[in-house]
């Protein structure tokens, strides 16, 4: 199977709601995206097609449990 060029938007597969705060450097790997209230790691990567342990590893979370609101983190991009 060959592989197709992805285009640069985000996933079509977005949220009936854009997140609230995301942000991305030019040309960076990564978005850069602030917690908000009632936000959890599993659902921040199923909104961005990523795992949990991908968003851990690029932000050096070493508690999944530790997010507090206005907290920037980096997801990575895929």
């Amino acid at each position: 199977m060959a592989a197709t060029a992805e285009p640069t938007a985000e996933p079509t597969a977005a949220p009936s709601e854009p997140p609230a705060e995301a942000t991305a450097a030019p040309s960076a790997s990564y978005i850069e995206y602030t917690v908000q209230k009632g936000d959890i790691l599993i659902r921040i990567a199923q909104r961005y097609n990523v795992t949990v342990e991908e968003i851990l590893a690029i932000n050096q979370i070493p508690n999944p449990k530790s997010l507090t609101v206005g907290q920037v983190i980096r997801i990575p991009k895929k």
